[in-house]
């Protein structure tokens, strides 16, 4: 783990603290992932235990002092003391066979599901199975994460839409740890030049995991913080660009899709107009923006209220999804 990024990450976090709110929820989140990140590292931060990744990872986390803040984990001391660590352990281990047993209905569910085979058939999904992951399946002898296939049914669906097999560019507000990216790069070998744009820390979490994939042609924090522009350099060779949100008015390159998926319901009124007036008037040649229909914590606001954000007309579709007892996602797409 790069701690140097971190740490230069973090104090510039805190110079730009004002500007980089994404929402409240998510400045809650902010110390909380930072004191796991800190503590545990990277490892298996996609499996059991790992408070790192609450709300954009396929992690399976059973225990709330993972997430808690460092005031609320010095009262959960109390689950240490004698007389009740017996019984916290026993709601542990009865949690974990409860989540176990989701996961085998779960997998059953997504090796069985006719999307699914037809996204196994279609894309490449090497390599999607790494730091702990347990949201797995087998295809063929090859283990799956079933975020990937998520990303997957996604972006298959926004190729009907807008041509991504002819594009050069792609920009996604909101990488989370980098499985889209990785997906499109595996698959859309065309795509050569790509900014992923996040909060901290997950931009730190999303820089190590893409520079893990593939090395140098990762632009890291350090790279660019300096500098006055982020632009393309005029070639076929990869590019990278993972940017914090507080760096977005340096991005002075054309950008022929800009991706978004359930994260802009989540964001304030303020980070949206900074991703319109900085990105979306000036750059971007189409867009696909996804969100979620169900009322959770996290959201603030409608898609209809996003959209208005943007001063272009849209197309709404409903995106089937693979666990089809769930509500459609809402997408919406642009084409200049």
């Amino acid at each position: 783990m790069n701690k140097e990024l971190l740490i230069t990450l973090k104090n510039d976090f805190k110079k730009n603290f004002k500007d980089n709110i994404a929402s409240r929820y998510w400045n809650r989140r902010t110390n909380k992932i930072l004191n796991e990140l800190e503590k545990k590292g990277l490892n298996n931060f996609r499996g059991y235990n790992s408070g790192i990744g609450i709300g954009f990872a396929d992690h399976r986390n059973l225990d709330i002092r993972n997430v808690l803040g460092r005031k609320e984990k010095l009262i959960s001391q109390i689950f240490n003391f004698k007389i009740f660590k017996p019984i916290y352990s026993k709601q542990l281990k009865l949690t974990k066979y409860y989540s176990d047993s989701a996961l085998i209905f779960k997998r059953f569910f997504f090796e069985n599901s006719k999307i699914s085979k037809n996204l196994l058939e279609k894309y490449n999904f090497d390599n999607t199975c790494n730091h702990g992951v347990l949201d797995k399946i087998t295809y063929k002898n090859n283990e799956v994460a079933m975020l990937y296939l998520l990303m997957a049914n996604r972006i298959d669906f926004i190729n009907t839409k807008v041509n991504l097999n002819s594009i050069k560019s792609f920009c996604e507000i909101g990488s989370g740890f980098g499985a889209n990216i990785h997906f499109i790069l595996s698959n859309f070998k065309n795509i050569k030049k790509i900014i992923c744009i996040d909060i901290f820390p997950t931009i730190f979490i999303l820089t190590e995991y893409l520079q893990s994939i593939y090395g140098d042609r990762v632009k890291d924090y350090t790279y660019f913080k300096d500098k006055n522009e982020i632009i393309f350099k005029d070639d076929d060779e990869l590019e990278i660009y993972c940017v914090p949100n507080w760096e977005v008015h340096k991005i002075k390159t054309k950008i022929d899709h800009l991706h978004n998926a359930h994260s802009f319901v989540e964001m304030s009124s303020d980070q949206l107009t900074l991703y319109n007036d900085c990105i979306f008037k000036k750059y971007v040649e189409s867009a696909s923006f996804l969100f979620y229909n169900r009322t959770i914590e996290e959201r603030t606001l409608d898609y209809k209220i996003v959209s208005e954000k943007f001063s272009v007309n849209f197309k709404k579709y409903d995106l089937p999804l693979i666990e089809d007892f769930k509500i459609s996602d809402t997408l919406l797409i642009y084409n200049k």
